[in-house]
């Protein structure tokens, strides 16, 4: 693990570099341009950056910090922290009061004899740097850098975006503005005709966590930080997009990024150890509190921080000689020279890359260092996660609940004839750790990791034992299946019998096509059967299919056995002549009876065919009366009615009576008519009888298929006096009166 993480802090190193680069350049740029420090200086690019390299050797001089600097304790521009200085000059911030520079009354230099500086301040060389023009009206040199183009003060509060030109964006073509959610909140109101410079206005943008999107490089979006909405901030990037300033530059007591925006390290779930859609940036703050923040890139959601205490500044600057900051993020890094091996290290934290059992644990559960302090930023690698990933502290779930496995390719006391492919499939409860890992044994052999489908090919009696565990360390009791393996040996397909048509047959109606499969004896089984009718689809064969398109017509079948073996496909070739086209339609007489009565029922049938038959299917426990028909036979029990041939309409008669202790309610007739090869059609038609109580109120007077004036005042005095009419188990309710009412009103 600490090459892993050794690695991980060598790309960060990098791009801190990066960053500090690009943000020195701006600096000495913005110097030259106010005539403080020379031309020369800001070619040779040196600035005594004493938290992360030693001062040029000729910079060893007296007073040289007062230049730029009013006190030893001064903060760099690249927030590494409070200057030590007196380990080169022995006199860096003499008590002398510097010449201030002539910014009331600006005098313009002669052109001939430039004038020198106050002595706290370095001289510029003529030959080196043109003379500064007054400070009041600077006029930039057209071979020197460009500098960021000035803040228009017309627009309000603005942020300008200054890019440093390198290998992944020379240039802005184009720049956004975009929030935590990664919606786009603002474009660059201009980019400078160098390209070097965008400007977005503040007006109405929240302050806080932001990130700005490149030349539309949505994988390296910057992250960065609005201050404050109400004033014009810079900020910085390099043209790798990866060292970027975070909060205003030119006054940079907020915080730097210290690890690019895309790509590098994915974030690693710390219950899991697997990556997550997430990519991570660092910010160490630039003020006295030493602190280190891990946030995700779009979001800026925190994942972990860490501010060291007194006594740890004071430990590690003995260790390395440096701020704990530039212990963590310096050359001579933590994850370079002082790692768990270390033996400044190991003496304090003699477990740091232990992943704990919880991430409230980092730190905790040892004599005075703790335990796995690794894992309060990085993972390690574990679970497939990225060894270069940094941890999100997701507790894990309390889970008691074992997955469960089941077990495919074989049953319970199954025979077989061939081997056996099993599969086994592991779930976890909705909510659980999730499955870790599945395990095997087949006839109590060695225990197997499963990773895919295994195959079992002994003869005799065999089993197989599996089970599962999670990741909250759940197991599940073993499972175990018995079977036997009759034979191995079976190279034979199926053979697979077609019934219903013949080769070259002639039909004049629809055919019924059974298919039947048989394996040899010896053989693992029939799988399964298949056909085509006509070229069409190929279909599984379940039960008898209908084949009834007029014209020439074909079917292909063929089956398949449990070893794999394939049966050459067969076809037979038939012609339907004519489909019989039948109609037969069902008429009752009366649709509304009472208990115990009876209605009469004709059938009408219009068809042509060799042989037909009438099936009626009444409600159960009603009586079916034959009445007159033609019919060449009849059956009582099923009421069917069956013909020799069709060549002239038929029709039958009956009655159908009700129970007498039948309930009120709307009961119905169905009815089919069917030939040799199965049913043809349904009886259409009539098809309902109702047990009408309204029906006896209707009977009472002259005309029984009308509610009188009569009938609905003895309705009136029943409904009143609660009587049940004579044959019916209830008196009307005031529904039925309603009804009653509404057809004496309308008839």
């Amino acid at each position: 693990m600490k090459d892993k993480i050794r690695r991980g802090i060598d790309t960060l190193d990098k791009y801190t570099w990066q960053m500090k680069f690009a943000s020195l350049g701006l600096l000495i740029l913005t110097l030259v341009a106010l005539g403080t420090i020379s031309a020369a200086s800001a070619a040779t690019g040196t600035h005594p950056d004493v938290s992360y390299m030693q001062p040029p050797a000729d910079a060893a001089g007296e007073a040289v910090c007062v230049s730029c600097h009013t006190t030893s304790n001064a903060q760099l521009s690249d927030g590494s922290g409070p200057v030590t200085c007196s380990s080169c000059h022995a006199d860096p911030f003499p008590a002398v009061t510097p010449t201030p520079e002539p910014t009331a009354t600006p005098t313009p230099e002669p052109t001939a004899t430039p004038t020198p500086e106050p002595t706290a301040t370095p001289t510029p060389e003529p030959t080196a740097t043109p003379t500064p023009e007054p400070t009041a009206t600077p006029t930039p040199e057209p071979t020197a850098t460009p500098t960021p183009t000035p803040t228009p003060t017309t627009m309000g509060p603005q942020l300008v975006l200054t890019l440093t030109p390198g290998a992944k964006a020379a240039n802005f073509s184009s720049a956004v503005l975009l929030d935590n959610t990664s919606t786009i909140v603002e474009s660059a109101s201009s980019i400078s005709g160098d390209g070097l410079t965008a400007t977005f206005n503040l007006s109405g943008i929240t302050p806080g966590f932001n990130s700005i999107e490149v030349n539309g490089l949505t994988g390296d979006r910057l992250p960065t930080y609005i201050d404050n909405n109400t004033i014009t901030q810079n900020q910085s990037v390099t043209g790798s997009l990866t060292g970027i300033v975070i909060g205003d530059a030119s006054n940079p007591t907020k915080y730097r990024i210290k690890a690019r925006s895309g790509g590098r390290h994915p974030v690693v779930n710390f219950a899991t150890g697997q990556n997550e859609s997430k990519m991570p940036f660092i910010i160490v703050y630039n003020t006295s509190v030493q602190k280190i923040e891990i946030r995700v890139v779009n979001t800026s959601e925190l994942l972990t921080s860490f501010t060291p205490t007194a006594d740890s500044n004071t430990m590690h600057l003995g260790l390395g000689g440096t701020s704990f900051q530039n212990w963590q993020f310096g050359s001579n890094n933590h994850g370079i020279v002082y790692n768990n091996t270390d033996s400044k290290c190991i003496g304090c934290h003699t477990t740091m890359n232990t992943k704990p059992a919880n991430y409230t644990d980092v730190g905790t559960g040892f004599a005075g260092a703790g335990s796995g302090w690794c894992f309060k930023c990085h993972y390690g690698g574990t679970n497939g996660g990225d060894s270069n990933g940094f941890v999100n502290p997701i507790q894990p779930i309390e889970d008691i609940i074992a997955p469960v496995t089941t077990i495919s390719g074989v049953t319970e006391n199954g025979s077989y004839n061939n081997s056996l492919n099993v599969t086994l499939n592991a779930i976890d409860n909705p909510g659980g750790s999730g499955v870790n890992e599945t395990f095997y044994m087949v006839n109590g052999g060695p225990t197997t990791t499963y990773s895919e489908p295994f195959v079992v090919d002994t003869v005799g009696p065999d089993n197989v034992t599996y089970w599962s565990t999670d990741n909250a360390g759940n197991v599940e009791l073993q499972n175990r299946v018995n079977f036997t393996i009759v034979s191995v040996g079976d190279i034979i397909a199926p053979v697979t019998m077609i019934s219903g048509v013949t080769e070259n047959g002639s039909y004049n109606n629809s055919v019924n096509v059974t298919l039947n499969a048989t394996d040899n004896p010896e053989g693992s089984g029939v799988n399964e059967t298949f056909y085509m009718v006509n070229g069409g689809p190929t279909t599984t064969y379940s039960e008898p299919f209908v084949v009834d398109t007029v014209g020439p017509d074909n079917v292909t079948y063929w089956s398949t056995d449990n070893a794999g073996n394939v049966e050459l496909q067969n076809r037979v070739n038939f012609t339907i002549v004519k489909v019989p086209q039948v109609n037969a339609t069902r008429k009752i007489k009366s649709k509304s009876i009472l208990p115990g009565e009876s209605t009469n029922i004709t059938v009408s049938i219009s068809a042509y065919a060799n042989a037909l038959a009438l099936h009626e299917i009444p409600p159960e426990g009603w009586i079916v009366t034959r009445g007159t028909d033609n019919a060449d036979a009849f059956k009582n029990s099923t009421n069917e009615w069956a013909w020799i041939n069709m060549e002239t309409d038929k029709t039958v008669t009956y009655t159908l009576t009700a129970p007498v202790n039948i309930s009120f309610g709307t009961y119905q007739i169905n009815g089919t008519i069917m030939d040799a090869n199965g049913i043809l059609t349904n009886v259409e038609g009539d098809n309902i009888v109702k047990i009408d109580i309204l029906d006896f109120y209707r009977r009472l007077g002259n005309d029984p298929g009308v509610v009188e004036t009569t009938d609905l005042l003895r309705a009136f005095d029943d409904f009143r006096n609660n009587i049940v009419p004579q044959g019916f188990d209830r008196p009307l309710s005031a529904g039925e009166v309603d009804e009653l009412i509404n057809e004496w009103t309308n008839s």
